[in-house]
């Protein structure tokens, strides 16, 4: 049972980050390295480095207020 709210609650707060984050958060669901992410999206890879700390702190703020 936990394990299910804890996925629910992580999809809304996926589901509430910006357009550029969130694509960022399929691209590496689906098993794809920063490099490759770059490659797809057209972007420096310390653009996507600095977009995926940017994710990853936002996520956590959400989870864990």
């Amino acid at each position: 049972m936990r394990s299910t709210q804890a996925r629910d609650a992580l999809l809304k707060a996926v589901g509430r980050l910006p357009l550029e984050l969130g694509e960022l958060y399929a691209l590496r669901t689906q098993g794809m390295s920063y490099v490759e992410m770059a490659d797809v999206l057209g972007l420096p890879l310390g653009t996507v480095k600095s977009r995926m700390h940017q994710l990853v702190k936002q996520l956590r703020e959400e989870m864990h207020p």
